[in-house]
Formats: C-alpha cells, sequence, structure tokens
C-alpha cells in the first residue's frame, strides 16, 4: 500500500475525503476514525478499518494490557494532538467572529474526559505556539527594516558606479 494513497472515510452514510494515509493513521489514533468506520480509495469498494492493518498505528498494535505500552499510546496521542487549550468558541467570539448557532451545543458533548496531565500538556504547548508566533510577529519589523536597507544599498552602489 502506497503513503501517497488517498482514502475516503465512511461513517453511517456520511462520505468525508479524500485523506492522505498518514492522516488516516493519525486519525485512527486520535480516535477521529474508529474501528466501525470502512475506508475505501475509490468510494466504490469500502473496507472496515480493522482490515488495513497497514493504516493502524504502531502504538494501537502493542499489548495495551502492559502499562509502558499504555504509556507510549498516551505519549502519541499527546504528540499528535494539535488542538489548542481553551473553548475555540469563545476565542471565536473575542476575535468578532460569528456563530450560527449561539454557542449552544447540539447535542451531547462528544469530547472525552482528559486527564490533568494531557490538558496541562496542552496549556503548556498553546503557550508555546503563541509566544512563538508573537516573536514571529516582532521579527518582521526588523526584517523588512534590513531587506530596504540591503536593497537601498545595492540602488546606491548601482547608481555610482554607473
Amino acid at each position: 500500500m502506497s503513503n501517497n494513497q488517498l482514502w475516503y472515510t465512511r461513517r453511517d452514510k456520511e462520505i468525508r475525503g479524500p485523506f492522505p494515509a498518514g492522516l488516516i493513521t493519525r486519525y485512527i489514533l486520535l480516535g477521529r476514525i474508529i474501528e466501525t468506520d470502512q475506508l475505501s480509495t475509490d468510494q466504490i469498494s469500502w473496507q472496515p478499518v480493522s482490515t488495513l492493518p497497514a493504516l493502524i498505528p504502531e502504538e494501537m498494535k502493542l499489548d495495551l494490557t502492559l502499562p509502558e505500552n499504555q504509556e507510549k499510546l498516551r505519549i502519541a496521542r499527546m504528540r499528535e494532538d494539535e488542538r489548542e487549550s481553551g473553548d475555540r468558541r469563545l476565542k471565536q467570539r473575542k476575535n468578532g467572529g460569528k456563530d450560527n448557532n449561539n454557542h449552544v451545543r447540539r447535542g451531547e458533548d462528544r469530547r472525552r474526559s482528559e486527564s490533568s496531565e494531557a490538558i496541562r500538556h496542552r496549556e503548556i504547548r498553546t503557550q508555546l505556539l503563541e509566544s512563538l508566533r508573537e516573536k514571529k510577529k516582532q521579527d518582521f519589523i526588523p526584517r523588512i527594516l534590513g531587506l530596504m536597507f540591503v536593497l537601498s544599498a545595492i540602488l546606491w552602489l548601482a547608481i555610482s558606479y554607473s
């Protein structure tokens, strides 16, 4: 199976995709794709996730009755989780975004409870990313000024030698 292969997912009658194989593997690890979901490369023939071992993350193939393997799986999930801390709906409202449902949940909360360690990991990750974004903004002006200086020097040299 090629790692460049694109896959479609089907749960109930809802089809999504295409997704690259690496993203499918990541979604399986994070629980966004579950073993009862079906996968297809052509949207014609569908297979349960469990019949495609090449897409199942190695951490999920370990003997999870062993504590060290449970720890490996937990670390892999934390590593792959791109979510930031806080409620994104509140951040969206603060940044002027509109929400069609006025922040009312439509059904039950799908989120699983998380350990305080996982929540703290996400908070630290979010703080680090925000500080890097701020540093990138602060570095922008000196870079522009430096570029303008170099271009001015080149233009001055070109005029001087002509």
